[in-house]
């Protein structure tokens, strides 16, 4: 099921997706007994993370709740560059999330392809053998992709592995990436997008009129929610 919401204000926006984030997360507690959480990167989370601090930081969900990122650069957690590192600093550290609660990309192993297999195997352990995570929220780049899946790069076509390391040209750089048969496995995945930048491509995805690597993202048996601010929302109406 895929759902596409367009709001008046980035704070609207904002709002909705905490306010969405907390009923998944008490959905999942309640059923589950635990939140499983993949943070996307990118600045557009911080809007989010102000929303998370500010209205729900006493939310006796934290205390059963379990944070990833969909994706990482090549850095050390302490890098400002970090997606974990960012939101650690804005969002984990400032709501008392404990470091067993706490999954970054170990970035800092002999290579890239035993931190993507490290970071899987720690996902099957947490979030269990079928790899359901209860909310996967992403963003979508200028050129489209979402993740580390961008144009043109390897990790789009594979099928079997969870998390790849990922080599992007236009970039010349590494990154560590979720991949489709992780992503598409979600209960929930949300889009979080913003700005004038984004509103060509949004409307290309929505009309189906071409495929960017934003455009594969179709859980199985799970939701699929678009949130928009009326910027990146503008060619929908």
């Amino acid at each position: 099921m895929i759902e596409w919401d367009i709001y008046s204000s980035p704070d609207l926006l904002f709002s909705a997706c905490a306010e969405q984030m907390i009923e998944i997360a008490q959905k999942a507690i309640q059923q589950r007994g635990s939140f499983s959480v993949a943070l996307s990167g990118g600045s557009t989370p911080r809007g989010l993370y102000n929303e998370l601090k500010s209205h729900y930081a006493t939310e006796k969900l934290w205390r059963d709740s379990f944070f990833f990122v969909s994706d990482e650069r090549n850095v050390a957690l302490d890098n400002p560059e970090s997606n974990m590192g960012l939101a650690m600093y804005s969002l984990l550290n400032p709501l008392n999330i404990k470091a067993p609660h706490v999954f970054p990309v170990m970035t800092h192993m002999q290579s890239l392809e035993l931190a993507a297999r490290d970071y899987e195997m720690r996902i099957q352990t947490q979030v269990g053998q079928e790899g359901q995570f209860d909310l996967i929220l992403l963003g979508l780049g200028d050129d489209g992709h979402t993740a580390s899946l961008f144009p043109d790069t390897p990790a789009l076509k594979e099928q079997s592995r969870w998390v790849v390391e990922n080599w992007v040209e236009k970039l010349n750089t590494w990154r560590i990436t979720f991949t489709y048969p992780l992503i598409n496995r979600a209960r929930h995945v949300m889009f979080l997008v913003q700005g004038d930048k984004k509103a060509e491509i949004v409307a290309d995805i929505y009309h189906d009129r071409k495929e960017y690597p934003a455009s594969f993202i179709d859980p199985a048996d799970g939701r699929l929610t678009w949130l928009l601010d009326d910027k990146a929302g503008k060619g929908l109406k």
